[in-house]
C-alpha cells in the first residue's frame, strides 16, 4: 500500500502547485497568449519550439514596455538619468533574462516587471517625476536577478510576488513623502525670509509655519508604518529566496519564520491603513494651499502690534 500513499501525496502536491499557479494568474494576469494547439503527448522538440516562441514573446513584451517607459520619461521631463538607464542598461538587459524551466513562473516574472513599470508611470503621470529614478533602479535590480539561472522559481510563491510588488509601491510613496517634507521646509524658509525682510508680520508668518509643521507631522506619521511595512516586505523576499535554497537540505525552520513575518506584515498593514486615513486631509489641499500661503505674503502686511514675535519658531519642521 506504500505506492498508493506515495501516489496520493504526489497528487496532493500537484494540486497545491496548480492552486498556487491559479492564484498568481488571477493576481497578475497574462503577458502573452499561451499556445493551446499542442497536444499533451506532443514530441519534445515541438514542446521546446513552442516554449521558445512563448519566451521570445515575453521578452518582446518587456522590451516594448521599457521603450514606452523611456518615451514617457522624455515627455514628462523626468530626471535625465532615468531615461539613460532605460536605454543604456534596462533594454539591453532584457536579452539576458533567463526564462528556462516553468514558463508559467517566467510569465509571472514578466508580468511583475510590466506591472512595476505601470506603477511607476502612474506616479509620474500624477506629478511625481522622481518616481522614474526609483522605478528604473528597482527594475534594473530585478532584471539582474532574473539573469540568474533558476531565479524565476521564486515567483511560484504568491506571497513573494505580492511582497515584490508592494516593495516598489512603498518605496515610491515613502520617497514622495520625503520630498514633500523637504519642499515644505523650503516653503518655511521662504516665509522666514519674508518675515526678516518685513514683508509679513511675525504672527502671520508663525501661523503659516505652524500649518507646515502640521503637514510634515502627518507625512512622517504616514511614513513610519510604511517604513516598517517595507522592512517586513523585504524580509518576506529574502526569506523566500533562502527557503528555496534551504528546502532541499530539509530545513523547516525558515518556513516557520516566513509565517511569522507574514503575520507581522498584516499587523503593520493595519497601522498603515490608519495613517492613510489621517493623510486624506493632507492630500486634499496640500500643494495648492502651500503655494497660496507663500505667494500671499507679498500682500500688504504692515499692521504690526506690540505682541508681534521677534523671532520665528521653526522647530519640528
Amino acid at each position: 500500500m506504500g505506492w498508493l500513499k506515495d501516489h496520493k501525496a504526489k497528487k496532493e502536491a500537484e494540486r497545491k502547485k496548480e492552486e498556487r499557479k491559479a492564484e498568481i494568474r488571477e493576481m497578475t494576469g497574462s503577458v502573452v497568449q499561451q499556445n493551446q494547439t499542442g497536444k499533451a503527448g506532443r514530441k519534445e522538440g515541438e514542446r521546446r519550439q513552442l516554449d521558445a516562441q512563448r519566451a521570445n514573446e515575453i521578452k518582446k513584451a518587456i522590451d516594448k514596455r521599457l521603450r514606452e517607459f523611456q518615451n514617457e520619461c522624455r515627455l514628462r521631463d523626468c530626471e535625465p538619468e532615468a531615461e539613460e538607464i532605460i536605454y543604456e542598461q534596462l533594454i539591453p538587459q532584457v536579452s539576458s533574462v533567463r526564462l528556462e524551466g516553468d514558463l508559467d513562473d517566467a510569465e509571472t516574472v514578466a508580468k511583475f516587471v510590466l506591472d512595476s513599470i505601470d506603477m511607476v508611470l502612474l506616479a509620474i503621470r500624477q506629478g511625481d517625476t522622481y518616481a522614474a529614478v526609483i522605478g528604473v533602479n528597482f527594475i534594473q535590480e530585478w532584471l539582474a536577478k532574473l539573469a540568474t539561472p533558476g531565479f524565476s522559481q521564486h515567483f511560484a510563491d504568491p506571497n513573494y510576488v505580492r511582497a515584490c510588488r508592494d516593495k516598489l509601491e512603498l518605496q515610491i510613496r515613502i520617497e514622495n513623502n520625503e520630498r514633500l517634507i523637504e519642499a515644505n521646509r523650503a516653503a518655511a524658509a521662504k516665509i522666514k525670509k519674508d518675515f526678516e525682510a518685513g514683508r509679513v508680520t511675525g504672527t502671520r508668518a508663525q501661523n503659516e509655519i505652524d500649518k507646515i509643521k502640521a503637514k510634515n507631522a502627518l507625512l512622517r506619521q504616514q511614513n513610519d508604518p510604511m517604513q516598517k511595512q517595507l522592512a517586513m516586505k523585504e524580509q518576506v523576499i529574502s526569506k523566500t529566496e533562502m527557503v528555496q535554497i534551504m528546502t532541499s537540505a530539509g530545513s523547516a525552520r525558515l518556513g516557520d519564520d516566513m509565517g511569522t513575518v507574514i503575520d507581522q506584515v498584516a499587523d503593520v498593514t493595519d497601522d498603515l491603513n490608519q495613517a492613510s486615513k489621517l493623510m486624506d486631509k493632507l492630500t486634499q489641499n496640500d500643494t495648492a494651499s502651500s503655494r497660496s500661503s507663500i505667494t500671499s505674503f507679498n500682500d500688504n502686511s504692515n499692521s504690526i502690534s506690540s505682541d508681534e514675535p521677534a523671532t520665528l519658531d521653526l522647530s519640528g519642521l
